[in-house]
């Protein structure tokens, strides 16, 4: 369908430059239909569209999001989900339960945990670490006040004490939410995992997770996956190679796919929320101000993706002041990539 109507659109353009050539040797020709002619033409070129300047929905001009992310701990999340997905560019978010790492010495039918050693270094790969409560409780309705503190709040803190930053995102253990749990973890974690697609199980298929991609591209959705393992955990993988072959297929869509961690998707949409853009496109290029208002910019360090529609160009470079900003041609669009600075930030596009 997506394609049938930027195809039907770009014949429609076509037929309209054909009648204004039409037009034009008609008032060539006679005298009586100039005054007609002009006003006709000025009526289609001004049909035609003008370049225009916008922030993408998601990075990299994509038309869809998807996040993997990997529930409890286990250690071979660390070793065969990360090895999995390093051949691809996937970055995923870990949801720790963080009094059952390797450290802590969980019960055995817990199984082997990631220690937090190995949880710092996935991190500094570009995984994101988040926090899956203190020691996966079902939160539920009839649960202590000083149970639900524990398993958010003491779990965020000894969380910021062992890696050395406050987690970001949350998420419920089970699935399970007291109704009071939704705004005591908003109130410590900006990003609160909600509705997932659970990957793994009898019922998982390659063909039914490359159906969600599709879907949410032509929806412009930020799809996000729940998985627990490969080799054991709830509901895990049958068998490997399915699962490597539907992270084939999401990087085969990668010009319209944007894989990232949730955070990442979550920091996106937000400064784009809260984001100020304003210039001006040229022929010869476009100068433009970007700025994202009321939020940490150590915190909120997404690039935000300016996109150029219906500019005709070859060729793009942009400017912050000096330095060089990432410029690409995406789906029909010209590309920058802006740093979110905290404070406006002036940028110089030269088209070729």
């Amino acid at each position: 369908m997506l394609k049938y109507d930027i195809n039907k659109r770009i014949l429609h353009m076509d037929a309209k430059l054909q009648v204004i050539g039409w037009l034009a040797d008609t008032y060539k020709k006679d005298m009586f239909m100039r005054t007609i002619t002009l006003l006709a033409i000025l009526l289609l070129t001004a049909a035609l569209p003008a370049a225009q300047l916008e922030i993408a929905e998601y990075y990299g001009a994509r038309s869809a999001a998807l996040s993997l992310t990997y529930d409890d701990g286990f250690r071979h999340q660390g070793a065969e989900h990360v090895k999995m997905m390093k051949p691809y560019g996937f970055k995923g978010t870990f949801f720790i339960v963080v009094g059952q790492t390797k450290d802590n010495k969980p019960p055995k039918e817990w199984g082997n945990r990631m220690s937090w050693e190995l949880l710092r270094e996935m991190h500094k790969d570009g995984h994101e670490i988040a926090n899956h409560s203190w020691s996966h409780a079902a939160l539920k309705k009839g649960v202590p006040q000083d149970t639900l503190d524990k398993e958010v709040n003491y779990a965020f803190d000894v969380f910021k004490q062992k890696m050395g930053f406050a987690p970001y995102s949350f998420a419920f253990p089970g699935g399970s939410r007291h109704k009071e749990v939704p705004g005591l973890a908003e109130a410590r974690h900006p990003c609160v995992r909600g509705h997932v697609l659970t990957y793994g199980g009898n019922r998982w298929t390659t063909d039914k997770a490359n159906a969600w991609i599709d879907e949410s591209i032509a929806q412009g959705k930020w799809n996000v996956a729940m998985i627990h393992g490969i080799k054991g955990g709830w509901s895990h993988f049958r068998n490997p190679a399915d699962f490597d072959a539907h992270l084939k297929y999401a990087k085969s869509k990668e010009d319209l796919l944007w894989v990232a961690p949730m955070a990442d998707v979550h920091k996106y949409l937000a400064q784009k929320k809260a984001a100020t853009l304003k210039g001006k496109v040229k022929k010869s290029g476009a100068s433009f101000e970007c700025y994202v208002n009321g939020l940490d910019a150590d915190t909120y360090n997404v690039p935000l993706t300016v996109t150029i529609k219906n500019a005709k160009v070859k060729k793009v470079t942009a400017k912050a002041g000096s330095k060089k900003l990432p410029t690409y041609l995406r789906n029909g669009l010209v590309c920058v990539d802006v740093p979110v600075t905290g404070k406006p930030l002036k940028v110089e596009v030269s088209f070729k």
